[in-house]
């Protein structure tokens, strides 16, 4: 059918026909279905994006200094391999990628028109590596969780990932379920006692791997010592959630090459955050006239 301009659903009109016009109409469908869905590398990673990716996520890690991370040498950590955060001051392919239109399509549905940047991180992992629990990434918030996710994870694989390389797990549709998994519904590949309802994530490199807040996942150990495991993690968060990373940082000159878009993303417009002058709403109106602005002046 075709999408109006319907007022009940001003929000999600133009991105759902933005779906359309992206080929990924059918991801959107099985992002709220399964909690998850798979973007082939042709759509994700559009005019040679998956390569320069992949060049900038090799430069980082050989650039870096893991031990300026604290999870990388946290004893009690989860997840095996290692860790980049804070990306977006480190290659300006890491901004790109995040404003790829199939990405912010994706996120805007997903938390909304003010819904914030909310972590940006690379897994890596070398070698051979442990698996990672069955875990969802709405970690504070107490069961029942509410039926739609408070975040989205959006992945770009630089890497293949197979089961050898100790791909992810996902348990489909368990977005719907609004809780965390208990220790004994682990899966008989941790060492749980649980069968195995995960699913292996096969997909080539570029392609994006999305899923829901509330959605189980984990990652298959990885038994190939010779293949790299790697992925960069772009987390949405709707408005009221707390961003898990800091982006005071962001220059305005930042905000400023990159457009209102960008801006709102890392904060600029936000009006929470107040001492005792109080909420600036004021912030966040000339942050949304920016922003219809710009689109008007795309749409041209």
């Amino acid at each position: 059918m075709e999408i109006g301009n319907w007022s009940s659903t001003a929000e999600v009109n133009e991105y759902y026909r933005q779906a359309r016009r992206l080929g990924i109409e059918s991801n959107v469908l099985e992002l709220e279905l399964f909690g998850f869905t798979i973007i082939e590398p042709e759509r994700a990673s559009p005019n040679g994006l998956g390569e320069r990716l992949t060049e900038a996520t090799y430069a980082l890690l050989k650039r870096e200094d893991a031990a300026d991370v604290a999870l990388n040498t946290f004893e009690k950590s989860n997840v095996d391999g290692r860790h980049v955060f804070h990306l977006l001051k480190k290659d300006p392919v890491f901004v790109e990628a995040m404003l790829n239109p199939v990405v912010m399509t994706l996120a805007r549905l997903a938390t909304g028109e003010r819904g914030r940047l909310h972590a940006t991180v690379c897994f890596a992992k070398k070698g051979l590596a442990k698996p990672t629990l069955l875990h969802c990434d709405a970690t504070e918030c107490p069961a029942p969780m509410p039926a739609f996710g408070h975040l989205i994870n959006i992945s770009y694989l630089v890497t293949d990932y197979t089961l050898a390389n100790g791909t992810l797990a996902i348990v489909p549709g368990s977005n719907r379920w609004c809780r965390p998994p208990t220790p004994i519904e682990q899966p008989k590949w941790f060492g749980g006692v649980n069968d195995d309802i995960a699913i292996p994530v096969i997909a080539k490199a570029g392609s994006i791997v999305a899923f829901n807040g509330n959605t189980w996942h984990g990652a298959y150990p990885k038994t190939d010592a010779a293949a790299d495991r790697i992925h960069l993690s772009y987390a949405f968060s709707k408005a009221y959630v707390h961003p898990g990373e800091n982006y005071d940082d962001i220059p305005d000159s930042m905000a400023e090459q990159y457009g209102p878009e960008f801006a709102q993303l890392v904060g600029k417009y936000d009006w929470k955050g107040w001492r005792t002058e109080g909420p600036n709403f004021e912030r966040q109106l000339t942050g949304e006239k920016a922003r219809m602005a710009a689109r008007a002046l795309a749409a041209e």
